[in-house]
């Protein structure tokens, strides 16, 4: 390596660095990808107020609606990846590439930093009903997340399907940065007033490392990909 590469190579990841010490230095936005009022609305703007508080700046809310979540994620995917823009939306963010062509790759494009809220969904029958197929277990991959007497642990049952609030980065945002936010996170969903506004829209608070985030993004575009294939589901 000569001495010209070697010194742009230190100058870019100094900025970096220094940048990733400052941040945030202005108001940061979280893309939502659905209309104000929704789940992923709520969820977002419980946590607004508490994570602006503990980083000092701003959280700003971009509800960017359209195409089942396609747009506003298609627009933070091709944002700059300085820590100024976050992705906050919900588990069919595994689910729309499989179904359309988004133009952008949730795994490329993306950096994990957080799943925030577990939703568990459920199933009910008259308990008359002659249960024909399905009686098999299968795992999931969001199961054993949580200890035995959690809220949700009285289940019965050989599925659990959770649904999921969770945060992203556009790919490259410096981890430093990530790190600062999945921390941030992690703490103001354990807050008293947080976690039960939490539980009563139906969610376990998660808060959990961007290594977990990216596990259950990876088992689930799996997941859902043999689903689709199996069923011979086709988009609208």
């Amino acid at each position: 390596m000569n001495l010209r590469v070697l010194f742009a190579s230190l100058s870019i990841l100094f900025s970096a660095t220094t940048a990733s010490q400052d941040w945030p230095a202005k108001p940061v936005r979280w893309v939502v990808p659905y209309p104000p009022g929704g789940g992923t609305d709520v969820i977002a703007r419980i946590m607004q107020q508490h994570m602006s508080e503990g980083l000092g700046q701003a959280m700003v809310i971009e509800n960017r609606g359209g195409a089942g979540g396609v747009v506003g994620t298609a627009e933070a995917a091709k944002s700059a990846p300085d820590g100024y823009t976050f992705l906050f939306t919900l588990s069919s963010h595994t689910i729309n590439p499989l179904l359309y062509k988004p133009g952008y790759d949730v795994e490329r494009d993306f950096a994990p930093v957080s799943l925030v809220v577990s939703v568990p969904q459920l199933i009910a029958a008259n308990a008359a009903a002659q249960a024909q197929d399905g009686n098999r277990p299968r795992a999931c991959p969001l199961q054993g997340r949580r200890p035995g007497g959690e809220r949700h642990a009285r289940r019965a049952g050989h599925y659990e399907v959770d649904s999921w609030y969770a945060m992203f980065a556009p790919a490259k945002t410096p981890a430093p940065i990530v790190a600062r936010m999945q921390k941030e996170v992690a703490r103001v969903v354990q807050l008293p007033d947080v976690r039960q506004k939490l539980l009563e829209q139906g969610g376990d608070p998660v808060g959990g490392p961007p290594e977990q985030l990216d596990r259950v993004v990876k088992s689930e575009l799996k997941k859902w990909a043999a689903v689709i294939q199996a069923a011979k589901i086709k988009a609208e």
